[in-house]
Parts: C-alpha cells; structure tokens; sequence
C-alpha cells in the first residue's frame, strides 16, 4: 500500500538521521572534544558507573555465565531504590533494557515490582516508555514458567521486603494485572501519546497472549533501532498461554475504549489507531463477540454503551449485526477516504464475521465500487474487501458492478483492485467467471482479437493499451515493466483453463533475451507463477526448452536462481538430466557465487557428477514418493475406499494424453518435499514391537524366512535399480520402467521385514542371500 510504504520510509529516514548523529558524537569522541551532559534525575558519577555498565554488556567478555550472573545482580543492587529515575534519562534507559534482557525471571519481577504505582508516569515518559515496553514483552517467559510449575523463587534474602505493601514479591501474573489496573482509567490518554501507544500494544498483546502481527505491535523505525541497539525482546506474534484471571481484566481494559464517544475520530490519530488495530487483532483470537463489539462501535456514532447492573459493557450478540445501522458519513470520512483510519477499515475487515462482512459490503460498497475502487486511499479499503471475502456470490456480485470499469480504474492508478478481484475468480470452480474477468481484462487493454491477445505479456506488463503499444512511428520495446502489470499478468496465470492458455502463450512468444530479462527482473514473479500455476505442462517443458543454454546465468542471479529453482521442481526425469548436465559445464562458476552454490545443492549436482547412477536413483524415489502422497490426498479428497497398490500406482513417467491433473502430481520442489519415509516409519516400529513380544526364537526365525525369501527377488532389484545405470540402458530404460520397479521393491520391503518368505535347506545360501539382502538394502534406502 501507498501510505503503508511512506510510513515505512519515514521511519527508515528516522532511523538514518539517528545513526549520522551517533557517527558524529562518535567523531567528537574520537577528536578528544568532551561534551558534558547533565540529567535532572542522576548526577554525574552515577551517569559514568551505568556507562560502564553499557560497555561492560556491550563488550560481553564474561569467562562464564556465572560470573555474568553475578555482575547482573550486582548492577541490579546498586540500582535498587533509584530504579523510576534511572528510567527516565536518556542513556541508562537504553543500558538498563540491555540489562533486564540478562536477568533471570525472579530479577525481573523484582525490577518490575519497584515500578509498581509509577507505571502510568512511566508509561507516558520519553525514555522509560522504552524500558515498560521490554519488560511487558519479558513477562511472556515469567508467566511461562509459573503455569508450568517451574520454580521463580529467589533466595529469601532478596525476597524480604520486595513490595511496600504487602512485603513480599508479587508472582508474574499478580504484577501484569497490577500495570493493567493502573492503566486502564487513562488507557485512551496513553493511547493517544507519542509514548504510551506502543506500552498499550505491548500490554494488550501480553493480556490475550500474543498471536499479534508484529507490524501492528512496534513502528518500523522502532524495529530497526531495536536491532542497532541489539535490544529485540520476544515478540507478540508468537502464541503463549496465559492465566484464566487475564480475560476479565482484558474486558475491564477494553471497557473505557468502547465508552469513547470520539472512538471513530481516535481511528483517525496517528498513534490512536495502531492500538485500536491492535486491539483488533488481538480480539479476534481470543473473544470474537467483544471483537465485534468493538467494531459496531467503530462503525456507529460513538456512545450509548449498553451496561449490565454492575456497569460492565454487555458484550454484542449475533442479533445485533441486524439490526445494527452503519453511520455511513462518518463511516466513509473516517474510516475509509482517511489516509489513518482507512487502516483500522482494513482490519475490521479481515476481523468481521461472515455476516458483518456482507452487511459492510451491502452497506458501504455496493454501488459505489467505481469511486471507490478509483480513489488514491478507498481503493486499498475495496482491495482489502475483495480479498477478505470468501461468499462467490458476492465475488460475482463485485465483477459485475466493475467489469466495464476496468480501463478506468487502471488508468487511474489503482490497478490492485483489478488485480486483487482476478485473484478471487481465479480461487472459484465457476468457468463463467473465469472467462468474464479474462474478456474484460482484454478489453480495457483494447486487445479484441486472438491475434492482440497473444500480445498481452507486453502489454499488461507495461500497463499500455494496444493502440498506444503499437502507435505508428514509437519505439515501445523499452518501455519498462510496472509492478502492478506484472501482478496482473501473474493472476490472469492462476486462471483455470482454457482462460489462462492465451496469457501462457504470450509468455512462449517472447523473444528469448526479453523471457531471459523477465526472468532476472525484480518486480514480481511472472515466469515462476507461470511454472507453479495450472498451465498445461506441456507449455511448462516448452517454457524449460526455451531457457535452454541460459540456466547458468540464471543460476547465479539472485532472481534467475528462483526460476531455476521452479524449473526443477516441475521438470521430468530428462528435462532434470538435461538441466543437471548444463549446469555441471559451469560448476567453477557456480561454486563461486552465492546463489550458483544454493542452485547447486537443491539439485544435487555432486551426485549428478560422481555417482549419477545413484543420482538418477534418487530422483526416482523422490518421485515416486511424490506420487505417492498425491494418490493419498486425493483418495482423502475423494473419499475412495478402494486402497492404493503397487499394480495401480501411477507412474513417474506420463504420456502426453495423461490428464494435466496427473501431469501435475510431481511439481514439488524437492528442497522441500514431504519425506514419506516418516510414514513408513511408523509401521517399522510397530512390526518391531511385534517381535518383541514373540520372544528371540520367533526374531531368529523372521530373520532366515527373510534371507531366504530375499534371495529370489534380488535378480528383479538387479534388474529394476542397478542394470538400468550401470548396463547402460540410459534413462529412457528407467523412466519406462520406474512403475514396475515400485512395486518390485515394495515387495522386497515385505520380504526384508519377514512378512513372508520360505525356509532355505542349506546354510551357504542362507549366507549369500544374507549379504546380498544387505546390498539390496542399502540401495533400496539410498534410493
């Protein structure tokens, strides 16, 4: 998103004015020139002991943990009872969130617990803002060992007199609903601040426990300085459990929010709505009908908060959602033309209901997508609508009101709309739609005909009509790729057939330096979406033939490498052998580049080149192990009794008139295929368990029934694995016969384990079936 990205590069700019600041004070250092720095909270020589203490962790030269223990403890004495003004100035807060992050858990409720009554202070400040926030994201780890039993005990001597009220210390999750008690009277004022905001993110993140993007949780700038400071801490995106008491006091927190009757504006300020996003997210975990509460009060006008007798808000109900009004002027001023609140629009779109979702659509967009979709900020709020929603009724509803305005939201810049609405025909099984939105994306580049169509790859790419692409006495073959059109094109890919066959061919058409320059481009990902998508795959293998003489130039480009990487997964056994064999011709070159080495290894090459028999052996298995995970998904997807056979196991080889659908069974990659051995796995253990309970007479048995039965089927592994690499049959003679030979060694697998099998009368051939049972063995499992 437009104002998603400034945001992003404001707080990089931040950032890099707060480094060229260190680097010159850095300089005046260096220079001999001293600055003096006063604080109005610590005087100078306590200023230099905690410089000390900075340099000390920073330089981390400990002979041991202990001794690093031993120096935290001592720091942390030497603060006691200073601890809120040490908070506050500007240099030892920093050293101070360095040195909670090597505290043991029991350190940390006692640094917590010395701020307890100063926290809303703290929590507004310029600097211990930053010192609150650390310990809120170290208390997950506290928690996490209390409710697991784990022991948070310290010795006693520094347990006596922790807490001024109560004199003793409080547990992790006591001193969590303590910062929550003292914070929820003034939790819209904090929200509003410069520096509370990200304290209440990080409190409400800890309340549910966690599960909250980390992009809602802390800015951009305030990640990276994190990372320059080396003071990441656990982040809210993970999940934890936290104590049951956490959800009462959650509502409590939530309950002065919901009571703002300027809740709509809040969304609208700048620090305001990244905590009412958050709290968004954060509901929509963990309570959905609070969620929902909060996001009918967004959406009306701000008050009449429904009580019980106790003066708790009552939480709404699904029939609510009916009869509920939309503030539909305030709504479209605040949270959608907003260039702030159109984000918190957003995520109550991706945090509604089913049913809400429809009411908004009905309410909010229906019969107002061409101006929407048109605006420079509303059109993210429609692209964000169109994605969240899952009802194809509605996807066809939205097609329908946009499909002739297509040019004009292109041409308007906001052509994410477009791409976003291709996105959710191309999830659907209605052809119709398919074909609608491919006709209508045609048109608004004026390509009527199967001869301008077939020009679509240039034309979308650069975002240019066909009149002006081939304007009389213009040169447009460098006009330069826009992002949007290369998303464009990426989704009219995903499309089922016969509705994406022009788009490929297009694709096929191009010249092979302009394919070779689509491939090593940074703006999206065309040619791998191409070779992921449903495309036949014979324009897939026309597609790898094209790039014939160019894979090692690709290989070593760090966004060629991952077309590669896609042309390996869905390649077949020759197109692989064709592919490993041009590569090996550069292998000083790409053992020498970083990506080259990455490319090198996910094929394999130094097996291809060294044992290539074990090489080819290994692909096969691979393979087979693919299909034989793709015949499982679909019997569970079909919900076919029948059971899958070596006889009937498809094989790795496939003929052109195979359906795409089998065609496509073996388009994984293979750096990050499922290892079925896992599966097999699990029936190796309890065969062995079996045979324990036998008892060693019945084991020794099992193992001669195996030998000898072992002996009878070697000639047909020979025959299936070893003959057709070292007789030199060539791979032809392996991938023809790559079906039989699966269910020749799953035999030989039965055989091993002893299933079955018949005595041998004589003790020398027990020998020799024995040896070669252990060489077909280890083939069987290197393959």
């Amino acid at each position: 998103m437009v104002h998603a990205e400034a945001d992003s590069g404001a707080g990089k700019h931040a950032y890099s004015n707060k480094k060229k600041k260190e680097k010159k004070r850095q300089k005046e250092k260096d220079a001999g020139i001293k600055v003096e720095r006063t604080s109005q909270f610590v005087d100078g020589a306590t200023l230099d002991y905690w410089r000390q203490v900075g340099s000390t962790l920073d330089a981390d030269e400990f002979p041991d943990a202990e001794d690093k223990s031993m120096f935290v403890s001592n720091v942390l004495t030497v603060a006691d009872g200073s601890e809120t003004q040490l908070c506050r100035d500007k240099e030892i807060s920093c050293i101070l969130e360095k040195l909670l992050l090597n505290c043991t858990h029991f350190q940390i409720r006692v640094f917590t617990d010395r701020l307890m009554g100063h926290v809303k202070d703290l929590a507004g400040d310029k600097f211990a803002s930053h010192v609150i926030q650390t310990l809120l994201n170290l208390l997950p780890g506290v928690l996490h060992a209390e409710l697991s039993g784990a022991s948070t005990e310290g010795d006693e001597s520094e347990r006596d007199g922790t807490s001024e009220t109560e004199g003793h210390l409080r547990t992790g999750e006591e001193l969590v609903l303590a910062i929550c008690d003292e914070l929820k009277a003034d939790i819209t004022y904090l929200s509003r601040g410069d520096y509370g905001s990200h304290v209440i993110r990080a409190l409400v993140g800890l309340m549910v426990g966690g599960g909250v993007p980390n992009e809602l949780m802390r800015s951009q700038y305030s990640i990276a300085f994190s990372k320059f400071q080396k003071t990441e801490t656990h982040t809210m995106e993970k999940v934890f459990a936290v104590p049951g008491s956490f959800e009462p006091a959650m509502h409590a927190l939530i309950q002065p929010v919901c009571e703002n009757k300027y809740l709509t504006k809040d969304a609208t300020h700048t620090t305001a709505s990244g905590v009412l996003q958050v709290l968004l997210a954060a509901l929509h975990r963990t309570d959905a009908a609070m969620c929902e509460t909060l996001i009918l009060r967004l959406l009306g006008n701000g008050s009449d908060v429904e009580t019980d007798e106790n003066g708790e808000m009552i939480e709404s109900e699904e029939k609510d959602v009916d009869d509920f009004e939309v503030d539909m002027d305030r709504v479209t001023k605040f949270l959608i033309y907003d260039q702030i609140g159109s984000h918190v629009m957003e995520r109550i779109l991706s945090c509604a209901s089913a049913k809400l979702g429809y009411k908004l659509y009905r309410t909010l967009f229906r019969g107002r997508l061409d101006n929407l979709g048109k605006h420079p900020v509303a059109n993210y709020v429609v692209q964000n609508m169109i994605r969240e929603n899952k009802d194809p009724v509605v996807t066809s509803l939205i097609l329908t009101e946009l499909q002739d305005q297509f040019e004009s939201v292109i041409a308007s810049g906001c052509v994410g709309v477009v791409v976003r609405l291709v996105e959710a025909v191309a999830k659907l099984e209605d052809k119709k739609l398919h074909k609608a939105v491919f006709s209508h994306v045609m048109k608004a580049f004026h390509m009527n005909d199967t001869a301008q169509q077939k020009q679509c790859v240039n034309l979308i790419t650069t975002l240019t009509t066909h009149d002006a692409y081939f304007e009389e006495g213009k040169d447009m073959s460098e006009l330069p790729l826009q992002l949007n059109g290369v998303l464009l094109i990426q989704a009219l890919f995903t499309l089922k057939p016969p509705h994406n066959d022009l788009p490929a061919a297009s694709l096929l058409d191009l010249p092979a330096e302009q394919l070779l320059s689509l491939c090593m481009q940074s703006l999206g990902r065309p040619v791998d979406t191409f070779l992921e998508c449903t495309v036949d795959v014979g324009k897939k293998n026309k597609l790898m033939k094209l790039l014939k003489g160019s894979y090692a130039k690709l290989a070593m480009d760090k966004y060629g490498s991952r077309v590669v990487d896609a042309c390996w997964a869905v390649a077949d056994l020759k197109l692989k052998d064709v592919l490993a064999a041009e590569l090996i011709k550069s292998e000083v070159a790409l053992k020498k580049d970083f990506y080259g080495r990455v490319i090198w290894r996910n094929c394999r090459l130094d097996h291809f080149k060294r044992k290539r028999d074990a090489w080819v052996s290994k692909v096969i298995a691979n393979e087979r192990k693919k299909g034989m995970f793709s015949d499982i998904l679909d019997d569970d997807t079909a919900k076919e009794g029948t059971e899958p056979s070596g006889k009937n196991s498809k094989s790795i080889k496939r003929s052109h008139d195979e359906s795409n659908n089998e065609k496509e069974t073996v388009n994984v990659d293979l750096s990050t295929e499922m290892d079925m051995d896992d599966i097999f796995g699990e029936t190796e253990k309890s065969k062995k368990a079996n045979k324990k309970r036998k008892g060693k007479a019945n084991e020794k048995k099992a193992a001669e029934r195996a030998k000898a039965n072992a002996s009878a089927t070697v000639d047909v592994v020979n025959e299936a694995v070893v003959s057709n690499g070292e007789s030199g049959k060539g791979l032809e003679s392996v991938g023809v016969k790559s079906e039989s030979m699966d269910s020749d060694l799953l035999g030989v697998l039965d055989a091993i384990k002893g299933s079955k099998g018949k005595k041998s009368s004589k003790a020398k051939k027990e020998k020799k079936a024995g040896d070669k049972t252990k060489s077909v063995k280890s083939k069987f499992t290197m393959n």
